[in-house]
């Protein structure tokens, strides 16, 4: 082929592939559609806003929905030899589910494999994530996108989710955390419109109401990077992310199954070391965050507030806090605030919804007909958002038909004369890279 017809056909691929078009899949499984999800939650977010503040046109009018699509990368270990015939164990990060604690064993066993435990050891690197090692590669979203699999790779990938509102609590402390003890030298930089006292039940009301507030949008998190607040984004953009990138060859598990699941892992691999290490480490302290301690009281607030929205709620929330939970706040009625417990606690249903749904976890009482909520969005979605796609373009087509590793390497053709992450994103994945992912900003 000369050199004319090869750029004509350069052209004109190209040309297929960033022509308009939608999903090539006429029965979608809403679960696993981005567009699907992002369409039921901003029906929730609407709703919450009526809650909370009477119109759906309350707070920022953003339309990226970065909330429910955030990742937070992967780790992975590269593997030498094995029975299993993999070349890679890959786990996709989600803050706040032990996320350190299964980056210390990937890593601990790239040192173990290396004979190198000494080294590990000197260097305290189960607390001290900041470790290297030329076996781990930390990736980032934007770099996932961007990675090439070779036919020939095979990949065990997988990561572990968590009941979504005990999550909610776990990174509203770590926020909380960041914030006082200043971490990074830069909390003055964040935007928080706080103003009742740390540790307080009306401080988890006000948090609540800044996230409805933002209506979904990364602007929440670009103004707030300094502190991290990406913590508190649902787990169903990095379960999204896993099973595109993976060809739907994706292991999820929940992480109140951790050691059935890791022996699962480690049985799946043919890795017995990682069982070795995980055992061993039940003797010794694993490498909590201190804001697991919860030292200003905030996962106390936030049981405390949710355990006085009805018996069921308590027995969920409050059941073991014993004297420790906090009295009703001053300004409320024994009468009135149960009411505006269970107020909040459905907004922050509506508001992780996706991942209760999606991921298979169960609702409060409190919260229920959300579910039922969701499925009817997802029936409007299938009658008045999907129609419209029904045209395909070709490329459609072949991401629908082809594995990512032959998107990847059609890419290296299309993209040709134009090396930017963005356009091999936008081949393999059918979308651009959004401007969070850019700069590294989720």
């Amino acid at each position: 082929m000369n050199s004319i017809a090869c750029v004509v056909l350069y052209v004109r691929i190209r040309s297929l592939i960033f022509s308009t078009g939608g999903d090539a899949t006429a029965n979608v499984d809403f679960c696993k559609s981005t567009d699907a999800i992002v369409f039921a939650q901003r029906e929730q977010f609407d709703r919450a806003k009526i809650d909370l503040f009477g119109s759906s046109q309350a707070g920022f009018q953003g339309e990226d929905f970065e909330f429910y699509k955030n990742s937070f990368g992967a780790v992975e270990l590269l593997l030498d030899q094995n029975p299993a015939k993999l070349t890679a164990l890959s786990y996709y990060r989600i803050y706040k589910n032990a996320n350190d604690n299964i980056r210390s064993l990937l890593l601990e066993y790239a040192y173990l494999v290396d004979n190198n435990q000494l080294e590990y050891d000197r260097r305290n690197c189960t607390f001290n994530l900041e470790c290297l090692h030329r076996r781990i590669h930390n990736l980032t979203p934007q770099a996932l996108k961007s990675l090439y699999f070779p036919f020939h790779h095979r990949r065990y990938a997988f990561t572990f989710t968590r009941e979504p509102l005990t999550r909610f609590m776990s990174a509203v402390t770590e926020v909380e955390y960041r914030i006082q003890e200043d971490i990074d030298g830069r909390r003055n930089m964040a935007k928080l419109p706080f103003q009742s006292p740390l540790g307080s039940q009306q401080r988890i009301l006000e948090f609540i109401r800044m996230i409805v507030m933002s209506g979904g949008s990364q602007k929440l998190f670009r103004e707030n990077r300094a502190i991290e607040i990406a913590h508190i984004t649902p787990q169903i953009g990095t379960v999204l992310l896993g099973a595109k990138i993976e060809d739907d060859d994706f292991h999820v598990f929940r992480l109140d199954e951790f050691e059935e699941r890791w022996k699962d892992i480690v049985n799946a691999t043919k890795l017995p070391l990682l069982e070795s290490l995980r055992k061993r480490r039940t003797a010794k302290e694993w490498p909590y965050h201190p804001s697991s301690r919860d030292p200003y009281n905030t996962t106390l607030a936030a049981r405390s507030l949710f355990s006085y929205a009805s018996l069921d709620a308590y027995h969920r929330f409050g059941n073991n806090l014993g004297d420790r939970r906090q009295p009703i706040p001053v300004g409320y009625t024994v009468d009135d605030y149960p009411r505006v417990a269970k107020q909040y606690l459905r907004v922050l249903c509506r508001l992780y919804l996706a991942d209760f749904v999606c991921l298979n976890y169960t609702l409060p009482h409190d919260c229920h007909g959300l579910a039922e909520e969701m499925q009817q969005s997802f029936v409007e979605y299938k009658q008045t958002i999907q129609p419209t796609y029904q045209q395909a373009t070709v490329m459609d087509t072949l991401r629908a038909m082809f594995p990512q590793s032959f998107m990847r390497r059609l890419a290296n053709f299309v993209c040709l004369y134009d090396d930017t992450p963005e356009c091999e994103i936008h081949v393999v994945h059918g979308q651009m890279a959004t401007e969070a992912e850019r700069h590294d900003e989720l």
